[in-house]
């Protein structure tokens, strides 16, 4: 009886050790199914896995099928042909039955399962990031683009010829290795069976190994069939893609070696009723010597002998299909070329008010420091970026800089780091921070349109969701609605308590959901916590780019999400890619294949966590592909909110790479292109001590000559050779209904325009300029220069660069001074306004068309105001320029103080000046 007890403890204990272990195993794929239902992904999660599912199963069936009925079969033979012992020298004989006859048959089989289980499982590991591929073939949607060699759609090369080529690698390497394992069980089993190759009668082990080397040779045939599709796919000496060689010789080359293969293939099939050892041998010597002459001498003597004297002109009729097909692979067929006068004069200075009310002075590096410093307001939050965004304020299009509030758990002191804390205390950022691009106050800090805790908003701004659950720095889980209430924000003495009120979390409703959770994160504590009950929730993924990521691997993301108020919450927009590297002709992009488009926008709410995917290119066969595999995953782009809609951008990436390629590839002639004669190149700018390469930057234009402003992405060009004035610029449009409309404005070739190097070689060598900078320097100051602007204005270019001083004693830059260039002249200033004034000799005139007169008692009082916000103004960089030690600046505010108050003084007293004019006009 004691003996039952012990076992069925033993056997209690073994079950709930391998139901720990399991639940260990597979609790991390548990929760993510329990995780993609909960947002409404389901579907798409069984989707995942049941491809994923059911090309490892038939993988794995078909791997282990072939080597175990082959081992079994070889095995079989041996053991069934025993009536050959006594042929057999006394060696072998020996040798049979001393070691093989006392193996036991049941433990051979063993060992053969064990052999196609292991080749199964290794077989299909090395295929378990591979399960996209599948997807794609089965939902392929054709291009419409035919390559210009095979007249194939562009869709076989992306979506089929793949998954041919995986197909061809699993065979190919299964049949490499079943062979030798093959013959070696025949070696061991019954070394008999692989004597006598020169007789006219084969035994069974021979043909066996006959049969699986033509299938191994039909496979090779088979690739080199891939090898001539890929041809266009390959980059040669001049271009990506089949050249005169390629496609006149090395192309014929690689199907007749196709061909003489197969031939081969059938003469190991043909050899169960005649066989030939000799003539076998020949046709492989024979097949090995044809292969060596068409695919590697005979291409590489008329490459060397006939394409490489007359290059271009054999090569031309490809050139064309390279040129055209990247421009296609790109998106690049519908830019738009315009003429730019890149003229000497500015004509009206104010009818640009609004491309000039936007010029962005603030570099995003500097302004980032600044934002931590300023509005950090607790060591424990962090700004991990700024983006760059426009809104509607007070009527008008303004461009700000903006940053999410977030908590950065490693700024806790380590003692803090508690599990407490981590998961159920500090569990969301707040707020954000908001900051005209243009403004700056007169110490040279940013002028906030939204700041603090809780956020203050101006000009209409309000935040009423502030709170940031889901961002770019909240990388752990947290767990909400606890007998702990989370932490808000600071507060005076006293920090504000919340409670979520979202929909992001998973209720931990049940001791099996904890039980899982605990197991997936290895963290005990879900179970033994007193703080939790079954109204607590577990918010995972809570990381804005892996959460996006983890529904959706399939797309590439930018790696720039940015954040967006609207109607009082906060939502992250990201940009999604789809991307190829199987576009014929196409050039590549390192790291991005050859084929992009920016198909899908992706919003993730800040608070509650819901991600929605809406498709925005529906011409993308990439992307309609994948609306096919997941029909429920994809919105239309007109489902998304218009307040959304309205802050959609063109995405940095994209762009950057359009440009680099638009640089060499706006060339359409062949003979220009193979000369490299116009050919252009991203220019470079100073930043800190170090040249780098210009970055894309947003900016609000005003295009030729049009009234309504645009959200523009811009970057300039410069020849790649030689000279670096500028000959051009990109624009990528973002408002709708132009979003997406990418536009080219040239310089005419009789026109010299400076280029961005140029411009920051003019600025060192201005004496004052130079002077004034290495003071800074020398007092301890660090001078930092911005991001180098390239505005067009009225068919003029206007360039502005930003000057921050950041001292030793202080980690904040301020704006200190504005460079504006023009034509000839070079000034510096404290703002970008005094500059305009110093080269054109105006102020730019704030006030909107719109605006009606005021009456006269309006207007003085209007004045009045004006003046003295003028006067403060000024007194406070006087105050600022004394405080540098810059002498020469502070005795013209002073002037200028004095004129100010002088025309403050008449108006001040009105009727004073009636009643004297009166008196003196009377006779």
């Amino acid at each position: 009886m004691q003996k039952m007890l012990n076992r069925a403890r033993l056997f209690l204990v073994i079950c709930l050790l391998l139901g720990w272990a399991f639940l260990w195993a597979t609790s991390g794929l548990i929760t993510e199914g329990i995780w993609f239902h909960h947002l409404g992904y389901g579907d798409v999660f069984v989707k995942i896995m049941s491809t994923r599912v059911t090309v490892h199963l038939i993988i794995f069936v078909v791997t282990f099928a072939l080597y175990f009925f082959n081992l079994k079969l070889a095995l079989k033979r041996t053991n069934d042909s025993h009536l050959e012992e006594a042929f057999l020298p006394p060696m072998l004989q020996l040798y049979r039955e001393v070691i093989i006859n006392r193996i036991p048959a049941k433990g051979l089989n063993i060992l053969l399962i064990l052999i196609g289980l292991g080749i199964a499982a290794y077989t299909t590991y090395q295929l378990d990031a591979g399960w996209a591929i599948w997807l794609q073939f089965l939902y392929q949607t054709p291009f419409g683009i035919a390559d210009p060699v095979f007249g194939l759609d562009t869709g076989f090369f992306v979506f089929s010829l793949p998954v041919l080529e995986v197909l061809r690698n699993i065979f190919l390497s299964l049949l490499l290795w079943l062979l030798p394992i093959t013959a070696t069980i025949y070696v061991v089993f019954n070394p008999s069976q692989l004597v006598g190759w020169h007789s006219a009668q084969l035994k069974f082990s021979q043909k066996h190994l006959l049969v699986q080397a033509g299938l191994l040779l039909l496979l090779i045939a088979f690739d080199f069939v891939l090898k001539a599709l890929r041809l266009t796919l390959t980059p040669n000496s001049l271009f990506l893609g089949a050249g005169f060689t390629d496609v006149y010789v090395r192309l014929p080359g690689y199907l007749v070696s196709g061909v003489l293969i197969a031939i081969l293939a059938l003469a190991c099939f043909r050899g169960f009723k005649k066989w030939r050892f000799k003539g076998l041998v020949t046709g492989v010597v024979f097949t090995l010597i044809v292969i060596g002459l068409v695919t590697v001498a005979i291409p590489s003597l008329v490459q060397r002998l006939m394409v490489e004297p007359n290059q271009f002109a054999k090569e031309k009729i490809f050139l064309e299909h390279h040129i055209t097909m990247t421009q296609k692979a790109y998106g690049l067929t519908e830019v738009e070329i315009r003429q730019f006068p890149a003229e000497n004069k500015i004509s009206d200075l104010t009818a640009y008010q609004p491309t000039i009310d936007n010029i962005r002075l603030w570099d995003w590096r500097p302004l980032q420091q600044s934002y931590n410093q300023l509005q950090a307001l607790s060591y424990y939050y962090h700004f991990n970026g700024i983006d760059v965004d426009r809104y509607q304020i007070d009527g008008q299009l303004r461009q700000v800089m903006l940053g999410a509030r977030e908590i950065d758990f490693d700024r806790f002191e380590p003692h803090v780091q508690t599990w407490t804390n981590s998961r159920l205390r500090y569990t969301h950022g707040y707020g954000l921070v908001m900051s005209p691009v243009d403004e700056a106050t007169a110490n040279g800090l940013p002028h906030f349109f939204i700041k603090d805790i809780p956020p203050a908003g101006t000009h209409g701004l309000t935040v009423e969701r502030p709170e940031i659950y889901f961002g770019e720095l909240t990388d752990s889980y947290v767990i909400t609605n606890t007998k702990l209430k989370e932490f808000d924000y600071p507060k005076g003495e006293d920090n504000a308590e919340t409670v979520y009120q979202g929909t992001g979390g998973i209720k931990l409703d049940s001791y099996f959901k904890k039980l899982l959770f605990a197991a997936r994160f290895r963290d005990y504590r879900l179970l033994v916590s007193g703080e939790l009950h079954n109204d607590s929730e577990i918010l995972i993924h809570r990381q804005i780019v892996d959460r996006v990521q983890r529904i959706a691997p399939f797309l590439r993301l930018d790696d720039d999400p940015y954040l967006v108020l609207e109607e009082g919450r906060l939502y992250w927009i990201l940009d999604a890619y789809t991307l190829s590297g199987n576009f014929p002709y196409a050039g590549r992009t390192p790291g991005w294949g050859n084929y992009i488009r920016n198909s899908v926008k992706v919003i993730v709410d800040a608070y509650n966590g819901d991600v929605s995917f809406y498709l925005t290119d529906p011409t993308d066969p990439i992307a309609l592909t994948w609306q096919k595999a997941f029909p429920s995953l994809f919105l239309d782009l007109a489902d998304m909110p218009p307040g959304l809609q309205a802050h959609l951008r063109y995405p940095v990436d994209l762009f950057r790479i359009q440009a680099q390629i638009y640089a060499k590839y706006h060339m359409d002639n062949p003979l220009v292109f193979y000369n490299d004669e116009d050919a252009w190149k991203i220019p470079e700018e100073r930043y800190l001590a170090e040249t780098v390469s210009m970055e894309p930057y947003y900016t609000i234009l005003q295009l030729d000559n049009v009234s309504e402003p645009e959200f523009v992405l811009m970057l300039p060009f410069i020849p790649a050779k030689q000279i670096a004035n500028m000959v051009g610029w990109m624009a990528a449009l973002n408002d709708p209904p132009n979003y997406g409309k990418l536009i080219v404005y040239k310089f005419f070739k009789d026109r010299h325009v400076y280029g961005p190097m140029q411009i920051e070689s003019r600025i060192d060598q201005d004496s004052e300029i130079s002077q004034q900078l290495t003071l800074w320097d020398q007092r301890g100051s660090s001078v930092i220069r911005g991001n180098l602007l390239v505005i067009p204005l009225d068919g003029a270019i206007l360039y502005v660069e930003p000057i921050f001083i950041q001292s030793e004693q202080s980690s904040i830059p301020e704006l200190s001074r504005v460079i504006l260039v023009f034509e000839d002249q070079v000034v510096m200033a404290r703002t970008l306004e005094e500059a305009l004034e110093q080269v054109f000799g105006q102020l730019p005139d704030r006030t909107t068309p719109a605006e009606k007169a005021p009456a006269l008692s309006e207007e003085i009082g209007q004045n009045y105001g004006q003046l003295a916000r003028q006067a403060k103004s000024v007194f406070e960089q006087a105050v600022a320029a004394q405080r540098e030690g810059d002498w020469a600046a502070y005795g013209d505010y002073l002037k200028q103080l004095e004129n100010l108050l002088n025309q403050l003084s008449p108006i001040a007293s009105p009727g004073e000046e009636d009643t004297e004019g009166s008196s003196q006009s009377e006779p």
